[in-house]
């Protein structure tokens, strides 16, 4: 039947029929060169004999030898990612030096457009570099002219160092969207740190907002940290009319400060950085970095999509020499462990993991960003000294907290203590476990998220190449916490302290913010941390600080005398007000008024005896704007120090100081870790707050004879006391008592005193019994 259709067919329309079975011919023809085209692209790579053949078969992921044998014409053809690091630093690096004889990059039928007067034309191009080509074995056989590798060729194979970090490390212009987000930002990142250890800068040269408008600018941010805790922060700030960029090397200025790269390869730096809460020191650098070769991160697009991100790490390892002042503070640096990254893009809502470590002859770089959190994979790098030594997919990232769970603890405010990385691939598998022994946390307004920047001891287990890794070493890390996962709030969350913390406050009838941390462990507990309160006298602690941080700079002489008097300026309309005895819990200074008296005997008057004409005196010197600045510097921002006590005018237009527990939690905490000032001006400010002549609430719930450094402040139905404890033969700790709403303070003050007695009562069943 068959048979007499297709005779049939033929007879009646020939033509078409011999058609059809020419386009059935020349297809199954296709398909089977296709396959054989396959069969003999892989028989080559693997024959020496044949022209390029050798041991080594290089495909971009995801690229198997099924599609290249059946995925038709276009899967012949294709890109390889990264084609100049991975012919640089890996076939013809030095660790395959002896394995592999030759490679060569290879472009075949590249589309290009050639555009001739009004005419385009569409043309298929090759490129190769003779001298490598010519080494494979497969190189054209020339009839004329010169066939030689350019300057370009030389370039491309083998850059000099100053060539191959113009190349990777130049700033970029947003395109599409990111052209006019308002978000975008790029900069070089700077980590030094000091030969003894000691100390490390983190120094930020960043551009940034909306590059094809005239709202961006340039910014230098500079974190000045020692081990001990102690901290100094600079910034500077400059108008786009002050910022040179450049996008074809990494040269950069920004006001006074600038990046160049030199023509040796190594990176001149230079920052003059005025202190960043007005103490009137400037940071002065002027270092030069030297990569170590080999060392660095070819720039790699890090976004899991929707939005721009890019990354390169020119110096994952490197040494600086050269000087670094803070004010007429120096330190003289030589061969001094550094790093240096570059990023762009858009930072609305990003964070991100990141870390690098230097273990033995590895240097380790690991990072990955999210949005909104939505995160793409996260990478693990690795290098020796022969340059590429893995690339490993994270398969996880598990951190330890502060906190417990279990109901044995109540740390809720998630600190990280260390983690432990886990990334492998095939064979190779790496295990990185870090603990930390330095963390700055950094909140973040926009959308209440915790920078954490954590500095310790790494140890990094596994195999590489077929190889084991066991080495010991330290770095730097950085990873988020969000607003929701730092604080307890709710009767379902918090344990057994923090029940019965919240169930003491609430038969008061008061509104309350309880804020503890214990300095040692950083183990917390937080309840209704960022509700606002009226400061009432606890806005005197920041003044005193402030104060003492002007001394330190040599600001302010606090044995100078100053005058008493009892006029002051409504920061409302101007108009003139002054103090009444009867009002002040201090009356013995009003009979001064027109006398001089040492600064220090004010301050400790503002304390002790929460004296609010003492207070009224000092503000006007500590500056509320310049205090606004140091209590962001510190993570306090939730306490707002406007201005003096008693002004009327201000109070009725809602110009008020306020604090949160949270906000004098930071407060304490920096005080108590000599963080806010130089250890002298620490030792005093505590001894002064130690001399608190108001003891009714937290000492009250203390055994007798425990060190109690705390402030005291109180107006009408506003009742509050926080401040650092010294338990003998403990850490130290903060405890922050606010209250409102509940005129008697009878009632507000027995609670306080009860929950001092609580934390105090439950620390001690958890210490370690004599001998553990």
């Amino acid at each position: 039947m068959i048979g007499r259709l297709v005779w049939q067919s033929l007879a009646q329309r020939p033509g078409r029929s011999l058609l059809l079975l020419l386009g059935y011919g020349l297809g199954v023809g296709v398909t089977v060169a296709l396959l054989s085209i396959g069969d003999a692209l892989v028989e080559q790579s693997r024959d020496r004999d044949l022209l390029g053949g050798g041991d080594l078969v290089v495909v971009p992921a995801g690229i198997d030898l099924e599609t290249l044998k059946t995925g038709g014409v276009s899967s012949l053809y294709f890109t390889v990612d990264q084609a100049r690091f991975l012919y640089r630093e890996i076939l013809a690096g030095p660790r395959e030096r002896g394995r592999i004889e030759a490679a060569a990059p290879w472009i075949d039928d590249a589309l290009l457009y050639l555009q001739l007067s009004d005419t385009t034309l569409a043309v298929a191009a090759r490129g190769q570099i003779p001298s490598r080509a010519q080494a494979l074995g497969v190189a054209p056989r020339l009839l004329s002219g010169d066939w030689r590798d350019s300057e370009a060729d030389a370039l491309w194979m083998a850059p000099g160092d100053s060539a191959l970090l113009a190349e990777i490390d130049a700033f970029h212009r947003p395109t599409g969207p990111a052209a006019n987000d308002s978000t975008w930002a790029e900069w070089h990142y700077f980590n030094i740190l000091s030969p003894d250890e000691e100390s490390w800068l983190y120094l930020t040269y960043l551009v940034g907002g909306d590059l094809e408008g005239d709202a961006w600018g340039g910014q230098i941010l500079a974190n000045l940290v020692r081990r001990d805790g102690t901290e100094r922060r600079f910034e500077d700030r400059r108008e786009a009319s002050e910022v040179r960029v450049s996008l074809d090397r990494p040269d950069l200025e920004i006001g006074a400060s600038t990046v160049r790269l030199l023509e040796d390869g190594r990176y001149e730096l230079t920052a003059h950085v005025p202190a960043a809460d007005g103490r009137g020191d400037t940071l002065s650098l002027q270092l030069t970095l030297s990569p170590i070769p080999r060392r660095y991160l070819p720039p790699v697009d890090v976004s899991p999509g929707g939005f721009t991100s890019g990354y390169v790490v020119p110096v994952l390892d490197g040494r600086s020499t050269g000087s670094l002042c803070a004010g007429s503070r120096c330190l003289e640096l030589a061969d001094a462990a550094s790093y240096h990254d570059h990023n762009w893009g858009v930072w609305r809502r990003v964070t991100w993991d990141w870390g690098f470590a230097r273990a033995g002859d590895l240097s380790i770089l690991y990072g990955g960003v999210e949005r909104d959190e939505t995160g793409g994979g996260r990478f693990l790098f690795v290098v020796d000294s022969l340059g590429l030594r893995g690339v490993l997919p994270i398969r996880e990232i598990e951190y330890r907290w502060s906190h417990r769970e279990d109901g044995t603890g109540a740390g809720v405010d998630l600190r990280p203590e260390g983690f432990r990385l886990r990334a492998d691939r095939g064979d190779d598998s790496l295990t990185i476990s870090v603990s930390v022994d330095h963390l700055r946390t950094t909140p973040r307004e926009e959308d209440g998220a915790f920078f954490h920047q954590m500095r310790g001891p790494a140890t990094v287990r596994g195999r590489l190449l077929e190889e084991s890794v066991d080495e010991i070493g330290s770095g730097f890390f950085e990873t988020w916490t969000r607003e929701g996962e730092t604080a307890i709030s709710s009767p379902s969350a918090v344990s057994e302290l923090g029940s019965a913390i919240q169930s003491r406050m609430e038969e008061t009838g008061a509104e309350y913010g309880i804020a503890y941390r214990d300095l040692a462990t950083g183990e917390q507990l937080l309840l209704n941390p960022d509700s606002e309160f009226h400061a009432a006298s606890m806005m005197k602690v920041p003044v005193m600080v402030r104060l003492y941080r002007m001394h330190d700079a040599g600001q302010l002489d606090l044995d100078a005398p100053i005058e008493v008097r009892n006029e002051f300026r409504s920061i409302y309309d101007g108009s003139v007000y002054s103090l009444t005895f009867d009002e002040d819990s201090d009356s013995t200074l009003y009979a001064m008024a027109g006398t001089e008296l040492p600064t220090r005997e004010l301050i400790d008057l503002m304390i002790a005896r929460s004296s609010n004409l003492a207070t009224n005196v000092l503000i006007e010197l500590a500056d509320p704007d310049s205090i606004a600045a140091m209590l962001d510097e510190f993570g306090a921002g939730g306490m707002k120090v406007l201005r003096g006590v008693e002004d009327i005018p201000a109070y009725r237009n809602g110009l008020n100081n306020t604090t949160t527990a949270r906000g004098l939690l930071e407060l304490f905490d920096a005080l108590g870790s000599e963080r806010v000032a130089t250890p002298g001006s620490t030792d005093e400010m505590i001894e002064i707050l130690l001399g608190q002549e108001f003891n009714d609430a937290l000492p009250a719930g203390l055994p007798d004879g425990v060190p109690v450094a705390h402030k005291t402040g109180w107006i009408t139905a506003v009742d509050h006391d926080g401040g650092l404890v010294f338990p003998p033969g403990a850490s130290p700790y903060v405890l922050v008592v606010l209250t409102s709403g509940v005129e008697d303070e009878s009632v507000t003050r027995a609670a306080a005193a009860d929950v001092s007695r609580l934390v105090w009562e439950w620390r001690q069943k958890r210490a370690p019994s004599p001998g553990e």
